[in-house]
Parts: structure tokens; sequence; C-alpha cells
């Protein structure tokens, strides 16, 4: 059967019924729901960029120091993103905005809150510029379960692939965090499933550039790096291809950062040098160890939320880089654990990097809420390669305990209405450290089950 003819009896197909299905629901949602704070972030660096001739990537002398916590401190590939969006709407609309940019964050001292600052930005025709920013996120699920149906389909039969990439499209999580929330998490979630599959495809180069460009939309994927390099080198024997996958991920994560930053400065009329190299060096400090800017930080979804009455008892005021420390220990111990495997197969490769999320939600200071969907593809695959039920709980047990704290930490799902339709909201911020012991056990028990030998039959092997 050729490609003309299996692209037609696709999209005949159930699959296809239902991959429409659960992108039409993510559409109907996304005009009239966002997050109010992180899409009020997205639109203003959009103004910033395009309206007021300011670099979102570096406020400017003269900006009022408050409002530099609504600068860009992500990579920069979400940014190009809403940059290629914002023409779309702003062909459409025509905005109009105030002549002094402080306007767009005045409610900041009004509630005497930076979240609340979206108040005092709310566009013309705010819908449809929702839905454009995340159409990127909607296409990016539906790759991601075309992509799952591939990948699993290497381990088991069709029925199987067909199943489990339902599990993600149809997963209400998954729907919630790119057409309800707006985050983009979904990006490097599919990049990162793509370079382990083309890395057992031995398609090296074209998995670490797509490792990279997942680290280019959040930083967590460079974590990988060295992990997949050694697994490269333990599969495929050659350790000049491993080293330079390592150099190839890492270093052209770096390079794009640099020449991004380089560019941005020059064109909003900045010194270009030493302001790409340092605001480069900020990124990485900040997101290696949210720590390091002046407070340690702890919340989320992380085990080491214990961490911060302990530290109020020790009265420890010194910035510990807890994350770094804690981090590296935990890749070389798997490191050293992949090292001492004396065949890697396709599954193990899959089991290595699960482990290596797991890892990183143990030990970073901050795991919010969207970080867990990161997880959410490689235990699908796994759960089909290992026939394992107790993975398929993990997963679904994670999905549900993500969406039980978005419900806790906002209070009520109003927060999520787009302010165009509801301006306010009730909410509440209670005690989440109950949260963290409980990510706790669930992560642990995602380790045991990921490395525990397969309980049915053993899938097969690339």
């Amino acid at each position: 059967m050729n490609t003309k003819d299996l692209v037609k009896k696709f999209f005949k197909s159930k699959t296809a019924l239902i991959l429409t299905f659960a992108v039409l629901v993510r559409f109907s949602l996304a005009p009239f729901t966002e997050h109010r704070y992180d899409m009020y972030i997205w639109r203003l660096n959009q103004a910033f960029a395009y309206q007021y001739g300011v670099n979102p990537l570096n406020p400017p002398a003269w900006i009022d120091k408050n409002a530099t916590v609504f600068f860009w401190s992500y990579p920069p590939l979400w940014l190009f993103c809403l940059l290629a969006a914002y023409p779309i709407y702003a062909t459409v609309s025509h905005p109009t905005f105030p002549a002094n940019v402080s306007e767009l964050w005045r409610d900041m001292y009004t509630f005497n809150n930076p979240c609340e600052a979206y108040h005092s930005f709310k566009p013309e025709n705010l819908p449809l510029l929702d839905m454009l920013i995340k159409t990127p996120l909607i296409l990016s699920d539906l790759a991601t379960a075309l992509l799952l149906l591939k990948i699993i389909g290497r381990f088991s039969d069709e029925e199987k692939a067909r199943k489990h990439a339902y599990m993600w499209i149809l997963n209400p999580y998954v729907i919630f965090i790119s057409a309800v929330w707006g985050m983009f998490d979904t990006l490097p979630t599919l990049l990162t499933l793509l370079a382990v599959w083309l890395l057992l495809e031995g398609k090296s180069g074209k998995s670490a550039i797509s490792l990279s460009a997942a680290a280019l939309f959040k930083m967590y994927p460079i974590v990988f790096a060295p992990i997949l390099a050694l697994m490269h080198y333990k599969k495929y024997r050659k350790p000049l291809a491993a080293v330079k996958y390592l150099l190839t991920a890492a270093g052209l994560t770096i390079l794009v950062m640099l020449l991004v930053n380089f560019c941005f400065a020059l064109t909003f009329g900045q010194e270009p040098f030493s302001t790409s190299a340092t605001m480069v060096w900020l990124l990485l400090k900040g997101r290696a160890s949210p720590d390091w800017y002046g407070s340690n930080i702890f919340f989320g979804l992380t085990p080491l939320s214990m961490m911060e009455g302990l530290f109020k008892r020790l009265n420890v005021k010194a910035n510990i880089p807890v994350s770094p420390i804690l981090i590296s220990i935990a890749v070389a111990i798997l490191l050293f654990g992949i090292s001492r495997k004396k065949n890697l197969d396709s599954t193990d490769i899959f089991s290595y990097i699960t482990v290596a999320h797991f890892t990183v939600y143990l030990t970073y200071t901050v795991v919010n809420e969207q970080y867990l969907m990161w997880i959410l593809p490689f235990l699908l695959v796994l759960a089909v390669a290992k026939d394992s039920l107790k993975i398929m709980f993990i997963y679904w047990t994670i999905s549900l305990t993500a969406m039980l704290f978005i419900f806790t930490h906002y209070g009520d799902l109003s927060y999520f209405i787009s302010p165009y339709f509801v301006p306010g909201y009730p909410g509440c911020m209670p005690a989440l450290v109950l949260f963290g012991l409980t990510a706790a056990v669930v992560y642990s028990l995602g380790i045991i089950f990921t490395l525990k030998k397969d309980e049915g039959k053993i899938a097969k092997n690339a």
C-alpha cells in the first residue's frame, strides 16, 4: 500500500475521527479560557516587541523595576511562536494601546500583586488572540498522539497503539494545560519524545537537534543530553558519535540563545555582546536553581517543599543551589547505572529516560502542575513495552494529582475563564506540603515500576 492509500485509510478510520474530535474540543475551549497571569505575560511580551519597541528579553533601564518580572524568562522558541501569531491577530483586530507602556501593568499597584496586573491589559478581541496563541499547543498535542501511534506500534500491535494514543489526546489534564491554561509544556514534551525516537532510529544528529529544540522551549531536556549520549554509545558503540551528540545538543542550545539575545539587543538598540552573554547566564542560572534569584523557593509538586520549613527552623539564609547539587548527584547515579548495563534495547532507553524525568521531579525545588505533562508519553510507551498495569496506574495517578493540585491551588476553575468574559474570580492559596509528600510517593513508585522487569510478555525490541 502506497503513502497516498495509507493517508486515505487513516482519514476514513475511527482513529482520525477521535483525533479530530479531541482537536475540536481543544479549539472550542481555547477562545474562552486562559491562565490569567501566564496568558497576560504572553500578550504583554508581544506588545513589548511590536507596539513599544522594547526588547522583551532584556528590560531597558527606564522600565519600572517592579515590572521586570513581566519580561521574558524562558528560552526563546516560545517567544518566537508568540511573535509569529501576533501579526495575524493585529491584522484582524487592529488593537489600540496606551501611549505609556506602564499602563499595561497599572493594576499591579491597585491590587498590590503582580499576578493581578492582567486587569490592566485586556486587548480587543481577546478570544481570537487566545486561540491563536494556543493553536501551536493544540497541534503539538495532536503531533504527540501521532508520534505515539508510531512508537507504540514498534512495541505492540496497531490496536494497542491507538488505545494508548487516545489516552494522551483525550486526557483531561493534557487538554486543560494546552487548551485552557495556555502553557506550552506540550512543545518540549513532543520534541523530547521525538529525540528519543530518532535516537532509536539511528538518526543521532537529528535526535540531538530535536533535544536542543526542546531545551530552547524549556531548559529541563538539557539534563537528558548526557544520558542520551551515553545511551548512544552503549547501543551503537561509537564513542566519537556519542561525544558529538552531547556537544550538539548542549552546544546548539547555548549558541541559539546567544544569537537570539544578540540579535534582539541589536534590533532594540542595546549593546549586543555583553548583553547576550549576561542574559544567557542569568537564564541558565535562574532556571537551574530558582533559589539563586535571592531566596530559597520551594513550591508545587516537589518533595523538597518540606525543606522550606527546615530552612526556616535552621535559620538558613544563604542561597544554597539545592537543585543543581541534587540533580547532579541523581544524573551521576543514573549514568553509572546505564554504564553497567551490558546491552540497551528500546525498552531500556525509554525506561532510563522516564526515570530521568522522575529524578528531575524529585530534585527540583519548583515543580508546577504543568510540568507533570513531560513524562506522560513516556509512561504510555512503557506501559505497552513492559505490559505493565502498574505503569498505567502511575500515568493516571500523575494526571489526577496534577488536576487536583490545580483545583486546590486556585480554589476553583473560575480563574481560568477569560477575563474578557468574567473580570474577577474567587480563589485561595492553601498549604500545599501534603501534595509534595504525595508527589514523592508517586515519583518513587514510578521509578520502581519503570525499572522493574517486564511483567507480561517481553515486547519486541529494535
